[in-house]
């Protein structure tokens, strides 16, 4: 996973009229993952009451079935303060403030701050007063030990998708869990990132809105559109193939779509956004949190793997964690490929470099060496990088304190 490949766009877009595939989370989930098989993209409403109950969900997916929004909400913010005050290192080391804020916001002053509406005071020695907190803030984080795992998933109504029975599709979750927070107490629109895709290798990431709401702005790549053209001219002389997917499955793929065209996506406490994010331009909104849970916009989020053949996943699953293992999870945006580069060509010199550490990874893309003419240290593309990459280079193993 590379969640930081980001390529941005400031081109200027205009409404749309189509709708995402929405299907009930228990009843309709098998023609959710069919959809999404052609959309890469669905909404699941009503999650939080069960996911795929009709293809024998899990025990974990059956359980929200038993709880009320009210209870999960809490559960939620009480574990992750939990998580806070217990494993801060895990939450700073990826903490990421969406917006240029003025207030140096940490993981404490957001999920320890006090007074709480909905989450029970813990003594005061471990509560923290935060007084003078911006209006609107949107921050996230990743929790990547174990341990911080493995305590928030069980909080959770939807801690997993269930695997999909009747079309034998596998799914295998990525090991992390991605935060999203936000509170925005204007009138409005709070926008996120400026719109981005991620340069990942998963198949898709699906997101669990915890708290209030959250709109989705989408733009499917030129890949995407291609692969609509391409699909709705392989089906056209079939009758029955459309039949098999949704009619707004359907709409949105056979739609002829304009560069600069969108579709918004209201998702509400309780629902699921499933989006694969290298397919759709995607920038995020937190409307006005004045009603929600502890007047806080949060979802939470998990990568995955999709295979329709049993024996292909478990040929295949050993390497992709090994893959995933190697990879680098960071949350900070930086330098990345404008456009193709090839080998061997310079990427930056020592002036373009940023003033901060350059990112370091197990499969970097650069090499940092001396110009001959002008004596300058310059970034070096080390094998073909594609547009939207984020630059990088090997661990530094040398532990002799050279700061080169």
């Amino acid at each position: 996973m590379r969640p930081t490949k980001r390529r941005k766009t400031k081109e200027r877009l205009t409404d749309s009229i189509p709708t995402i595939p929405t299907f009930d989370a228990a009843t309709e989930y098998s023609q959710a993952l069919l959809a999404y098989q052609h959309c890469h993209v669905v909404l699941l409403k009503n999650a939080w009451r069960g996911v795929g109950l009709d293809v024998a969900a899990t025990t974990e997916s059956t359980a929200a079935t038993t709880t009320t929004p009210e209870a999960y909400q809490k559960s939620v913010y009480t574990t992750l303060h939990e998580i806070a005050l217990q494993s801060p290192s895990d939450l700073q080391e990826t903490w990421n403030l969406e917006l240029a804020l003025k207030h140096s916001l940490s993981p404490l002053d957001i999920l320890c701050a006090y007074p709480r509406n909905a989450v029970p005071r813990v003594p005061a020695k471990t509560s923290k007063k935060v007084t003078g907190l911006p209006r609107k803030w949107y921050a996230s984080f990743i929790l990547k030990a174990k341990d911080s795992v493995a305590t928030l998933l069980p909080s959770l109504p939807v801690p997993t998708l269930p695997n999909d029975t009747t079309t034998e599709t596998t799914l295998r979750h990525g090991k992390a869990v991605w935060c999203f927070v936000g509170r925005n107490k204007t009138r409005t629109g709070l926008m996120g990132r400026p719109e981005h895709t991620d340069s990942v290798r998963h198949d898709g990431t699906w997101h669990f809105q915890v708290s209030g709401t959250k709109t989705w702005h989408l733009r499917p790549t030129q890949q995407l559109c291609a692969a609509f053209v391409s699909s709705t001219a392989s089906t056209a002389s079939t009758a029955s193939s459309t039949s098999t997917i949704s009619a707004a499955a359907a709409a949105l793929m056979n739609r002829s779509w304009s560069a600069h065209e969108r579709v918004h996506v209201d998702v509400e406490a309780g629902d699921v956004l499933l989006v694969d994010t290298k397919s759709w331009w995607h920038q995020t909104e937190i409307p006005c949190t004045l009603s929600a849970c502890e007047e806080i916009s949060m979802s939470v989020a998990r990568d995955i793997y999709v295979q329709h053949d049993a024996k292909e996943m478990e040929e295949k699953e050993e390497k992709e964690e090994e893959e995933e293992e190697e990879d680098d999870m960071t949350n900070v945006d930086w330098l990345y490929a404008p456009h193709d580069i090839p080998k061997g060509e310079i990427v930056l010199t020592e002036d373009d470099v940023p003033d901060a550490a350059f990112p370091e990874s197990h499969s970097p893309n650069c090499d940092v060496l001396e110009d001959e003419d002008s004596g300058k240290m310059v970034v070096v593309a080390s094998r073909d990088i594609t547009s939207g990459e984020f630059f990088s280079v090997a661990f530094d193993d040398d532990d002799s304190g050279d700061e080169e």
